[in-house]
């Protein structure tokens, strides 16, 4: 739930964004089906140009996320 997901947010110190279906149907919508709020835990990782390079549906390790997210940056050029 999202009360659990917050908890969880705060616990651990997560640094990046997290999206809820509460946040907005907007939200969800923009990314595209690849996110479902039935989902949970779910992970998607943007390349630098904020598309989608990876989604994982489930919970995932640090070094399964670490290694996701050096792929987005090494295939992605910045855009400019």
């Amino acid at each position: 739930n999202a009360d659990a997901a917050r908890a969880f947010e705060r616990q651990f110190s997560v640094p990046y964004p997290s999206v809820a279906a509460e946040d907005s149907a907007e939200a969800l919508l923009a990314f595209g089906g690849a996110l479902a709020s039935a989902a949970v835990p779910s992970t998607v990782v943007l390349d630098r140009a904020g598309r989608i390079a990876a989604r994982v549906i489930g919970p995932l390790t640090y070094s399964t996320m670490s290694a996701l997210v050096e792929c987005a940056i090494a295939e992605a050029p910045s855009p400019e």
